[in-house]
């Protein structure tokens, strides 16, 4: 494997956790703040999980793994 299909394969992997994450963060009702077309900055977070957004990055823990991911986190076109 070459060094761009790896780092392919690093950023599928990443993004599979974070949005894994963020279903098992969330329930069936929220309030939500206003969205600008991403996660919203803050902590979210549920048993045993938890996700910390920023403006530039976002960190995802559940249990005792974890990872981060650079940038903001787009929602789907039905906000979720």
């Amino acid at each position: 494997m070459n060094r761009l299909a790896i780092a392919r394969s690093i950023r599928l992997r990443a993004t599979s956790v974070l949005a894994i994450g963020i279903v098992g963060c969330s329930s069936a009702e929220t309030n939500l703040p206003l969205s600008d077309g991403n996660v919203a900055i803050g902590k979210w977070g549920g048993d045993s999980a938890g996700l910390i957004v920023g403006d530039t990055a976002a960190h995802l823990h559940i249990g005792c793994t974890f990872g981060d991911v650079s940038g903001r986190i787009p929602l789907g076109t039905d906000g979720q």
